[in-house]
């Protein structure tokens, strides 16, 4: 196959393959030039790259999952800078490509879409979605249950939409749950020592019992006390409001405290705070209407 040249000059030669790597001089101006042998021809793609398939599925399966996204991203520009590279016999080069736009694609949508998650009522879907299962829906509004040792208490749900979560453990009497409004009644106990506790120490108390409760373990991590997004916000000696963050959001909960039996109840209503105000006569209804049978 001939080997075409062109030198500085303007001039055009072909020479033979023979001469492949040695020195021609340039018929019109003596320049001498190199004889440089054709590349070989491609290699055609004799397999098709791993990655690149890896990156398409990612894309799809992992569509608004973010971390699923993210990764098909990441696996489709690793298999098409291999694709891509001089004497690759590898293909998938396309699939590599599909992959990383579909994943920067579904990356934005996902991020666009949590974000407004409130706005279009995705977040209360979820969380009906997360909760189904996990609550009961009596047909009677009155909730009763027992600590074992003395009469059962009752507690009204405020409507047909609170459902009650199975079991119970040592301190975690009762839990209701709104789902749709991302609300919750709790009845929370302890056991008291043998001296008086002034209203301080009970709120002390009823605020670690509550950390430490189910709800804050399933919903996040809560801040210490100490904390500026904590606060408390006394009403009486036994009513009091606290104000925190759960699981990242906003959360306003109003505490009520009882003690019977070297025991101290503690029953609490929250919500997101932008929808505290509006759900709070429900909670007071609620938590006013604990009492035990027989009292």
């Amino acid at each position: 196959m001939p080997i075409s040249l062109k030198c500085t000059c303007g001039a055009r030669l072909d020479i033979d393959d023979k001469f492949a790597g040695q020195t021609i001089p340039c018929p019109d101006c003596n320049k001498p030039l190199v004889a440089e042998p054709a590349p070989p021809p491609a290699q055609p793609a004799t397999s098709t790259s791993g990655l690149a398939v890896l990156s398409l599925l990612l894309a799809l399966i992992g569509a608004f999952t973010v971390v699923g996204t993210l990764a098909a991203i990441a696996c489709g520009a690793v298999a098409y800078r291999r694709v891509t590279r001089r004497g690759s016999t590898v293909g998938g080069a396309r699939l590599a490509q599909a992959g990383m736009i579909l994943g920067a694609g579904f990356t934005v949508i996902a991020i666009a879409a949590y974000a407004s998650a409130g706005l279009f009522g995705i977040d209360s879907v979820l969380r009906q979605y997360v909760w189904r299962g996990k609550l009961q829906y009596p047909e009677s509004l009155t909730v009763t249950k027992s600590r074992g040792f003395d009469d059962p208490y009752g507690i009204d749900r405020p409507a047909a939409a609170w459902g009650v979560v199975h079991g119970q453990t040592e301190n975690d009497m009762l839990m209701l749950v709104n789902p749709r409004e991302d609300a919750y009644i709790l009845w929370l106990s302890d056991t008291l020592g043998q001296d008086d506790e002034d209203a301080d120490s009970l709120r002390a108390r009823a605020l670690s019992v509550f950390r430490s409760s189910n709800l804050a373990k399933m919903i996040g991590r809560m801040p210490d006390m100490q904390s500026d997004s904590s606060k408390e916000r006394g009403i009486d000696d036994a009513r009091f409001e606290f104000d925190t963050v759960l699981g990242g959001i906003p959360r306003t909960f109003v505490f009520r405290l009882e003690q019977r039996h070297r025991h101290l109840n503690v029953l609490i209503g929250g919500a997101r705070t932008h929808d505290f105000e509006r759900l709070k006569e429900q909670f007071d209804a609620a938590l006013g209407s604990f009492k035990q049978e027989g009292f």
